[in-house]
């Protein structure tokens, strides 16, 4: 099974990733805030972004959560997400920029952080070097950059 992962930082490659743990509630997969159709039905698709969501977890592990994601100190942050593609089928690595939970918004509290939701922006695919640590699989594809 793979995992949703996610780490501050740019093209960072998949085996260096942390995988986020609690995982984040099944999600939408990657979202557009514009989508259009043409006449001709080409479709194009403007502002993809991911919300991680989970419906709660301990303070610690959201102060965790926060960190992995570069938020602890920041409101926003680049970050490389491992996320399942629009169509639910295909795990993809992109990056993009990381939104802090903002209170009473996209988190509540009331004694533990609830209904939590991190989203990512900007989504652009990673450019990433093959990295020892990569645990890729047939059906991963990976784009080999020179070090």
């Amino acid at each position: 099974m793979t995992t949703y992962r996610a780490l501050e930082g740019t093209d960072v490659a998949l085996g260096s990733l942390t995988v986020l743990s609690p995982q984040p509630d099944p999600g939408e997969g990657i979202q557009y805030t514009k989508v259009t159709v043409a006449a001709d039905q080409s479709v194009n698709r403007q502002g993809p972004f991911f919300e991680f969501r989970w419906s709660e977890m301990s303070n610690a592990d959201y102060n965790t959560i926060l960190g992995i994601f570069g938020l602890d100190d920041s409101a926003s942050a680049n970050v490389t997400i491992y996320t399942r593609d629009e169509t639910y089928q295909t795990w993809v690595l992109k990056n993009g920029t990381a939104q802090q939970p903002i209170p009473g918004d996209t988190v509540r509290w009331d004694l533990r952080p609830q209904r939590i939701v991190i989203r990512v922006t900007n989504l652009k695919t990673a450019v990433r070097a093959i990295s020892s640590q990569d645990d890729a699989t047939i059906t991963d594809s990976i784009s080999v950059g020179v070090v």
